[in-house]
């Protein structure tokens, strides 16, 4: 029992001593509906430190606090429906919309799935509208291409439980509470 102990946290000790620091950035896009079309946006974090510690055949574990987007550079590409969503954020109170991903298992075939599942689910911890929500996040693509790492994540968010009020033009045109989003992640060498 005490070898197995001792394996264990050895192992923690030589990937915590591989660990590798990157800057992560990303890049959201968001689909919502509404009562007359849906519509589409999206942002860009700034820069992020992350840690990153590779594994055998390519694949690691990603874990990145403060990864942050403000508030004031989301768009739709739509000036009322942006003036809109700027209202519903709150940007003056509430200036980010922050992530936090911890040991985030990439690369790996079974990390998050259990038998019959085909998605990858993992969480991310977001910040919003001062609410902490644990949201399921399903890793859709996964790849290395020379010193530089992607994935693509996704996820759907609701507005209510973030404590955002639909946006709504005289109470008769409304938008959708469940907002899908697609996250583009690339994660770079820290430079020195």
């Amino acid at each position: 029992m005490k070898r197995i102990a001792l394996l264990i946290l050895l192992s923690l000790c030589i990937g915590t001593l591989f660990a590798e620091t990157r800057t992560l950035l990303a890049v959201a896009t968001f689909d919502g509906t509404s009562t007359l079309h849906d519509f589409t946006g999206s942002g860009t974090s700034a820069p992020t430190r992350a840690t990153w510690i590779p594994l055998e055949e390519g694949r690691g574990v990603l874990s990145a606090k403060g990864i942050a987007f403000e508030v004031k550079s989301l768009s739709t590409d739509h000036k009322k429906r942006d003036k809109n969503m700027m209202k519903m954020f709150d940007p003056e109170t509430h200036p980010l919309i922050t992530g936090e991903i911890k040991d985030l298992r990439l690369g790996d075939p079974k990390a998050g799935k259990k038998e019959g599942q085909e998605a990858d689910k993992q969480d991310l911890t977001i910040q919003l509208n001062g609410k902490t929500l644990t949201v399921p996040i399903t890793i859709t693509t996964f790849q290395t291409e020379g010193d530089a790492i992607s994935f693509t994540c996704s996820f759907s968010l609701s507005l209510e439980e973030a404590g955002l009020q639909r946006p709504s033009v005289l109470g008769l045109i409304r938008v959708g509470d469940n907002i899908a989003l697609t996250v583009y992640v690339t994660l770079t060498p820290q430079k020195d």
